[in-house]
């Protein structure tokens, strides 16, 4: 099922990205970005560890340990698509800093607001809002993959057989968040982004790779 979404969503998802690239393009002075580190390598530390909560995607491939078969070549493929997936990152964040500069840090939404200034808008209308439906849309599902894989996570440590009893905690949990924290999020975000990186640090690259160790251990001893 997530392997013929994901056949499907990386088509809107390129067509949705590349179409705010072209349109935003024209207003981006990368003239901005000089002189580059000029901050120094704390600073990109500093907002690399800010980071790391958005940029565990990679743990995902965990779930699909056993479930397809392998055939070859297909470690390249999977490398060559997060390749993809940094480079696009990269290429955003350039051209988001390029036209906001000294007030990025403002906005909100910010791969959808990267167009907004560009002049073809006042002739055609706003024909940017073409590719940002097609993120919105790809974004449901990848919104979804946490939910989804933390209720199997559940499921396997609870050893829960009923299907409705994990998606009800995990999204009672995302629903009261919003709801009677509201003025607290931001408290929040910045308590998730100054000291909680370690714990996705950890989460997201150290237990997989120690996981490998665990499952290699296990499969010697099957065989003994």
């Amino acid at each position: 099922m997530l392997g013929r979404a994901s056949d499907i969503m990386w088509l809107i998802t390129i067509n949705g990205v590349l179409t705010l690239f072209v349109l935003s393009l024209g207003n981006a002075d990368f003239g901005a970005l000089l002189p580059i580190g000029a901050h120094g390598i704390g600073s990109i530390v500093k907002g690399s560890f800010s980071s790391l909560n958005w940029f565990g995607d990679a743990v995902y491939i965990m779930f699909f340990i056993g479930e397809f078969e392998y055939k070859k070549k297909d470690g390249v493929k999977i490398l060559l698509s997060f390749l993809i997936g940094a480079v696009m990152i990269i290429a955003f964040m350039i051209i988001f800093y390029c036209i906001f500069t000294s007030i990025a840090y403002r906005q909100r939404f910010a791969l959808t607001e990267i167009s907004k200034y560009t002049t073809v808008i006042n002739n055609l209308g706003r024909f940017d809002y073409i590719g940002i439906i097609l993120i919105l849309f790809a974004n449901l599902f990848s919104l979804s993959l946490p939910i989804y894989f933390s209720c199997k996570i559940i499921n396997k440590l609870f050893s829960i057989k009923k299907v409705w009893i994990a998606p009800t905690i995990v999204v009672s949990i995302q629903a009261i968040i919003p709801l009677f924290f509201n003025q607290y999020i931001f408290a929040i975000q910045n308590f998730l982004l100054s000291y909680v990186g370690v714990f996705f640090f950890i989460t997201a690259n150290v237990i997989p790779v120690l996981t490998a160790f665990f499952v290699r251990k296990e499969a010697l001893n099957a065989n003994a």
